[in-house]
């Protein structure tokens, strides 16, 4: 780790240009997909969520929110604003009035300059709009918004094609198609659609001739000041810290220092293509009581594992979440086991306070059995299960503490309790401490742990967030954790760590760098003679950033990530990455590409890395072995109301023949991969 951290210094340092012949005052991101990648980048193992997450942000960013308008809960939807951030938010404007520029929030002594510059993207000062919002003219009478994407890889892989006599084991085309309608009149109503299909599933074909392999539609109406929200169809639902009921993206553990606290309770229309973590049914809000009370119901049915007992009794053993429907295996568990849930959950809010009561029965059409290994012997079984839970947040001058502690129908329980200060103008600190008995149950959970499903593990997490200098941010952040009980891929309870630490440098204004050091430990199953036993092993990530403006037009971002992995055998894997993001003041056209090498001893130190993609479609993957990668994104205004985007990506190994295994083999040693887009607003 030493000799990882020397060789960051010389890195950091070839990677900044020995000279910059102008200077004219630049922020650090210089657009919203920079940003966007930024934070991807700290998050690129979280790939399942991260989609939805970016996705909100980029909505987000085109109705950004009036800071002079906005109420405390409106403030808390904004990424990067915790509870203690809105209440100063909320006392300056009641002091000093109204806001006339966003960078007015970094005089807030919980915002400093970094953090009123992400929120840039996503809020406005003033009383008139902001070039992300649509036209007022929209925004008085609504809009429509029509959406169409496809993609497709090239060469074919092996599931697309005959086996001598036999099929096709994928029973649709390789291409991907995506498309999304919505109408909103802003405040008052939207409602929507989505349709997706995966590469491999079938559309319009023959016997079922079916369409989208996956339909998602919402309806949401504000009806009074009483009822803020009534949804019907498809839907999110959020609360209290993850333990009983959290859809969509959460922080990991070592992705924002200061990300633990989870800040909101909000019922959302739900616009994603993920096919797993969302409510279809009804949902309200009601105001009452100096609180909101959040009513929902909903039932639909999802992919399953089915298996029949020796009694020819049929029950199923997992959720499937993969949300592919390729081969007939996989189509024969799709939709499967319907899921029914009743859920109400109820806050009341005063100026420091904020409490919170959940109740959530949900019921399976067959009994659920995990199996019978020893690790999951405490697994939830059954068809019915119930949880309940009460959380908290308290906020003074320059402290929040917050919590939530929950039981489920078996008898375990989950506990969660945090606490953020503001310790100086420079210091930020962030405790938590967490206690998940290993017979707790919630599906709906997503909890701040290593298990976001809350349960068989107790953890402490740490971080801090220094200012030293106006150009210089550093943080870091540790988290331990013992799961009590056998999880999949150990051999006894076991233990493990994590840590992070991250410098953020504003060196010139155009210039800029990052350096994030960050370590794991954790326990795996390995052989010792006859028996299994449960060993750690230390993966260790570096990552060299440098960012600079060449012009008003051109921006360059270099990035150099080191993994390796300590254990038995010492493993590394290195990834050199060159971004170059064109953004005219003027015309139709931009465009970011990318080209990167990469070299892994093995898959076990693979390396992530986030890709700018087409409008809503994000790319988190992860490389190994020895090659290239490259792509360029072009975005074109055809018309006022009309956008298009093209990408195409190649990815090139010099070790192997053949790209993947199984259906999705490519016989040769590249593929390229093919995405249009096109929006039309009106």
């Amino acid at each position: 780790m030493i000799r990882m951290l020397t060789l960051s210094l010389v890195i950091l340092r070839l990677l900044l240009p020995c000279c910059v012949k102008a200077q004219q005052p630049g922020a650090r991101y210089h657009s919203l997909e920079e940003l966007l990648e930024s934070l991807a980048g700290e998050l690129e193992e979280q790939e399942e969520e991260l989609t939805a997450w970016l996705e909100e942000l980029q909505l987000l960013h085109e109705n950004r929110v009036n800071i002079n308008k906005a109420g405390r809960e409106e403030l808390l939807k904004i990424p990067f604003i915790n509870e203690l951030m809105a209440a100063e938010i909320l006392e300056f404007r009641e002091k000093y009035g109204p806001f006339f520029t966003v960078y007015e929030l970094a005089s807030i002594p919980s915002i400093n300059r970094e953090i009123a510059e992400k929120l840039s993207f996503f809020i406005v000062a003033g009383e008139t709009g902001s070039p992300g919002e649509p036209d007022s003219l929209f925004k008085r009478k609504g809009y429509h918004d029509l959406m169409v994407r496809g993609g497709r890889t090239f060469p074919t892989a092996a599931g697309y094609r005959r086996d001598g006599d036999n099929p096709p084991a994928y029973q649709g085309s390789p291409e991907k198609i995506y498309t999304r309608y919505k109408y909103e009149l802003p405040g008052k109503l939207q409602m929507g659609f989505t349709g997706d299909k995966d590469p491999g599933e079938p559309f319009m074909r023959k016997p079922a001739r079916t369409g989208f392999d996956f339909c998602s539609y919402h309806a949401a109406i504000r009806i009074n000041d009483r009822i803020p929200v009534l949804v019907v169809g498809d839907y999110t639902a959020r609360t209290g810290q993850g333990l009983v009921l959290w859809q969509g993206f959460a922080l990991g553990r070592t992705s924002d220092v200061m990300g633990a606290s989870r800040n909101q309770s909000t019922i959302t229309p739900y616009t994603s293509s993920d096919e797993n973590r969302f409510f279809r049914g009804a949902a309200a809000t009601f105001k009452m009581w100096n609180g909101s009370l959040n009513l929902l119901v909903s039932s639909r049915k999802t992919d399953a594992n089915l298996a029949i007992e020796e009694d020819s009794t049929m029950h199923f053993t997992t959720l499937q979440t993969s949300g592919y429907h390729r081969t007939c295996s996989e189509i024969s568990d799709r939709k499967s086991v319907r899921h029914s849930v009743a859920a109400l959950f109820y806050t009341v809010t005063s100026s420091r306070l904020k409490a919170g009561f959940t109740a959530l029965a949900e019921t399976f059409g067959l009994p659920m059995n995990q199996g019978e290994q020893l690790y999951q012997k405490f697994l939830f079984r059954g068809k019915e299960n119930l949880n309940a839970g009460i959380d908290y947040r308290w906020v003074t001058t320059n402290v929040q503490f917050y919590g939530e502690a929950a039981v489920s129908r078996s008898g375990g329980m989950a506990f969660f309790q945090g606490i953020e200060a503001r310790l100086h103008d420079q210091m930020q600190l962030s405790l938590s401490c967490r206690h998940f008995q290993r017979n707790y149950h919630a599906t709906w959970a997503n909890a701040f742990a290593v298990n976001d499903k809350a349960n068989n593990e107790t953890g402490l997490f740490a971080g801090l967030r220094i200012f030293p200098a106006a150009k210089v941010t550093l943080s870091a952040c540790a988290d331990w954790y013992t799961r009590p009980w056998l999880v999949y891929g150990t051999a006894s309870p076991s233990s493990g760590s994590e840590w992070m630490a991250r410098a953020d440098l504003k060196i010139s204004r155009r210039l800029s760098g990052t350096i994030r050091v960050r370590s794991r430990v954790k326990p795996a199953k390995d052989h010792d003679g006859n028996l299994y036993v449960t060993e750690t092993g230390t993966r260790d990530n570096l990552r060299v950033q440098a960012s600079y403006l060449l012009n008003d037009r051109i921006s360059l971002q270099t990035r150099a990530e080191m993994s390796q992995i300590r254990s038995r055998d010492r493993e590394n894997g290195i990834m050199i990455s060159q971004n170059l993001t064109w953004t005219p003041a003027k015309g139709p056209l931009s465009a970011n590409l990318r080209f990167s090498w990469f070299r892994t001893d093995s898959y076990d130190t693979r390396i992530y890395t986030f890709e700018n993609d087409v409008l809503y479609a994000f790319s988190s993957l992860s490389f190994y072995g020895e090659g290239i990668r490259s792509y360029i994104n072009i975005r074109g205004n055809l018309t006022r109301n009309t956008c298009v985007w093209f990408k195409i990506a190649n990815s090139c190994y010099f070790d192997r023949d053949k790209i993947s295994s199984g259906h999705q083999e490519i016989g040769n040693n590249s593929k390229t991969e093919v995405k249009i887009e096109f929006r039309y607003r009106f």
